[in-house]
This record gives C-alpha cells, structure tokens and sequence, in this order.
C-alpha cells in the first residue's frame, strides 16, 4: 500500500463539517498544516480493515500559528490536555484541536526543532506516527508500516511512558492493548 493509495482513501472521508474546520486552521496560520492522531490512523483502518472505528475530533497541527486567533462567529476556544488551542462550533459537536508544531510535548522535552520529523518520531505508538500533509499527502512510515502490518507497538518509549502515566493513568502496555483492540490489530509490547 502506497502513500498516495493511503492519501486517496483518506480524503473520500472529508466531510464538509471536516472542510469548515481545515479552512478556520488555515486562516489562523501560516505555512505546513497536518492532520495527526487518531482521525487520520482510525480512518485509514477503518477503511483498510471494514471495521468501523470512531474518531473523536480532528487534530492539526500546525507550522506557524497567528498571534491571534480569529474564529467565525459562534465558534469558541478552549484549551486542551496539552494546553492547546481547542475550537468548538457553536453546536459542540466539532472539537478540532489547533497545535502549533513548536508546542508538541515530544519536540519541547527532547529539545529538538520543531520539524515534521521531529513530530513524526516523538509519537508514543507507531501507528500515531503517520500525518497527512493537507497539501495532499500521506507522510510517516512507521504508521503505514503498522497500518500494513495491523500491530500496535511502541514507537517511542520516552513519550509512551509519559503519555501513558501522565495522561491516563496506565501503563504502556494499556495504552498499546487500548489501541490495538480497538484497531482490530496485534499489541507488540515492549520488552
């Protein structure tokens, strides 16, 4: 399976709630947008596998915000678990969340610039280190290798431990078993 097969797959699932949300990040940014996290890994194994897997909100991620925010009228801001930017459409039911590539937690604890790779590299499980480039294409290898692969392993065990601890309260083996059974995939876990 192809990254451009991947690409194809993903964008049949842009829905127009999902066009709205993508044109409020572009309009209060500069530069590179991605989509991260669930929403792109859940959709591609969803649609791969048959198995209908629900995705709670949209992440972007974001190369260089505006200073300010700017949101259509009913819209409003919270901040999420990582102290991000979170939009609310005025119904509550999209909840995109708007994360400067600067602020990811990987990049600040490992010191490192805030580059996609960076980003791509820090991800506490393999199948979260995949990003679509809202140009129109699908980056990471490690996530489409788990994708191919249907395992749920540790990517990073640095950033598995502390999202793990400090975010839910598990261990990584959880988090790797959560993820996996939900994904219909193997658990690899870590020695």
């Amino acid at each position: 399976m192809t990254a451009e097969q991947l690409t194809e797959i993903l964008q049949r699932r842009f829905t127009p709630d999902f066009r709205e949300q993508l044109e409020i990040v572009r309009r209060n940014s500069r530069g590179k947008i991605w989509v991260i996290g669930g929403f792109v890994y859940k959709t591609l194994a969803s649609e791969l596998y048959g198995r209908e897997i629900k995705t709670k909100d949209v992440d972007f991620l974001v190369e260089n915000p505006n200073p300010e925010i700017v949101l259509p009228e009913g819209w409003k801001i919270t901040l999420n678990h990582f102290g991000n930017p979170k939009f609310i459409s005025p119904d509550g039911k999209e909840k995109p969340d708007f994360v400067p590539l600067a602020r990811v937690y990987s990049i600040l604890k490992r010191r490192l610039p805030p580059e996609i790779e960076n980003y791509l590299s820090g991800t506490p499980l393999n199948v979260q280190s995949i990003a679509y480039e809202v140009d129109g294409r699908i980056i990471g290898d490690a996530g489409i290798s788990a994708l191919e692969k249907r395992v749920v392993a540790v990517h990073n065990l640095d950033m598995a431990k502390d999202v793990a601890y400090w975010i839910y309260n598990k261990t990584v083996n959880d988090i790797i078993k959560k993820a996996a059974d939900e994904l219909g995939f193997q658990a690899e876990y870590p020695n």
